[in-house]
């Protein structure tokens, strides 16, 4: 049996926090973390704005170090462009549209979808729908971009009426 995205509903997602996606699947609190501040940083490229680490750990309520840390990351690995003095701040590398979501998560997170044949095995089964499951929720940030977050560009949820 193949299971497809297309066979799964996230209902909403393009309204919840990343934060909450992040959490609900198998990454922990700095893919949250930073998956939140990618988030933030897409809606204020929208306005053509540049946020400071302190706005961010305000915006995010989070420790100003960690903040910093987490923009450092995601600039080293060319997510997110670092400006200087006054007027200073981080915007995106790319437009949002251009990084996926496993760009960002790939930062934080080493790709371990594939079990071993004898874990498969060993569990009856629960490790085959552990990878399809995975590699559902990897294809899916494959394919899904930034521009979910910028308010222009998030899909209308059809209503149930």
């Amino acid at each position: 049996m193949s299971v497809a995205w297309s066979d799964f509903q996230v209902v909403g997602f393009q309204r919840e926090s990343a934060r909450t996606f992040a959490s609900t699947y198998r990454y922990g609190k700095t893919v949250s973390k930073a998956l939140s501040i990618s988030m933030h940083l897409a809606q204020h490229w929208a306005l053509g704005e540049k946020v400071t680490a302190v706005e961010l750990a305000r915006d995010q309520d989070l420790p100003h170090p960690w903040v910093a840390r987490l923009l450092g990351y995601l600039t080293r690995a060319g997510i997110v462009k670092s400006f200087r003095g006054p007027g200073g701040g981080y915007v995106l590398a790319k437009e949002p549209h251009e990084i996926r979501l496993w760009e960002v998560v790939s930062v934080f997170q080493r790709d371990d979808l594939e079990l071993s044949t004898k874990d498969l095995v060993a569990d009856r089964g629960l490790g085959l729908a552990v990878q399809a499951t995975n590699q559902i929720i990897r294809e899916y940030l494959d394919k899904t971009t930034l521009a979910i977050f910028v308010t222009a560009s998030v899909p209308a949820i059809p209503s149930r009426s």
